[in-house]
């Protein structure tokens, strides 16, 4: 589905991202992980356009979408979130997961300035829909409180919803357990693999914490230094030597 090919990244003299592949299959969930400053942002960057490579390819269904503009790529079935949640706070729930549904809800402001059925009805179909995404993530019932004033967590599954509204084929998430408590995480690793199993959707995670990495993820890709180090199942990874010396600074053996 996704595939990055010799990625390369620079910002004049640093290397952020030096040599990377890897591929993203459709139905699964595929872990990038690695120490802070490992490059794991910059690909997401690159995959949805904010970066473009200095050297090599990005892949998606077979179609190069290297350095296209962002809501173009968004069209083909990409969607992320961000380390940092991106939300109208002023807006309802519910709200800010319309706003994901313009693509396909779209009328003209003469229609909504007069009140015309047409608006009436495409603005119910898309509250109808973003209700039925915020059930998805199991926030359902705060649909009509304020984004702004939703607990963390409940705000990190809120972007997720966002996301979902673009209708993705894959989708990008950048840290999105990072600040939440342990019965937050369990429930979001239970959310992230109903999105896979019940709904086929394909999953590229970045995260630093391991109760969901390792709990959920199909395959994982370590970056160091902007380096691929392994890439492999859970197992795999969690043996490799090469990845335990990236993590503690070269103590393999003694780990």
């Amino acid at each position: 589905m996704l595939e990055l090919r010799n990625v390369v990244v620079r910002f004049g003299g640093l290397v952020a991202v030096n040599d990377v592949s890897l591929d993203v299959q459709a139905g699964e969930i595929h872990a990038l992980i690695g120490p802070n400053g490992a490059g794991k942002s910059t690909i997401i960057n690159v995959v949805m356009g904010l970066y473009r490579p200095t050297e090599g390819d990005c892949i998606f269904q077979s179609e190069p979408v290297s350095g296209q503009p962002t809501h173009l790529i968004a069209r083909r079935g990409l969607a992320r979130t961000f380390q940092n949640t991106e939300l109208f706070t002023d807006f309802t729930a519910v709200e800010n997961v319309m706003v994901g549904l313009d693509h396909e809800y779209g009328y003209g402001i003469a229609s909504r300035l007069l009140g015309l059925p047409s608006w009436r009805r495409k603005e119910d179909a898309a509250r109808h829909e973003a209700l039925e995404l915020l059930k998805k993530l199991r926030i359902e019932k705060f649909a009509e409180q304020k984004a702004g004033t939703l607990p963390f967590g409940l705000r990190r599954r809120l972007e997720i919803a966002r996301a979902l509204a673009t209708r993705p084929k894959l989708l990008l998430l950048d840290e999105p357990a990072a600040g939440l408590r342990h019965h937050e995480i369990i429930e979001l690793n239970g959310i992230l693999e109903d999105l896979r199993d019940q709904h086929g959707l394909a999953i590229l995670l970045v995260d630093h914490v391991m109760k969901v990495v390792m709990a959920i993820s199909n395959r994982v890709t370590v970056l160091n230094f902007g380096r691929h180090v392994a890439t492999g199942t859970v197992n795999e990874i969690k043996s490799n030597p090469d990845v335990i010396a990236a993590y503690l600074g070269g103590a393999s053996g003694h780990a």
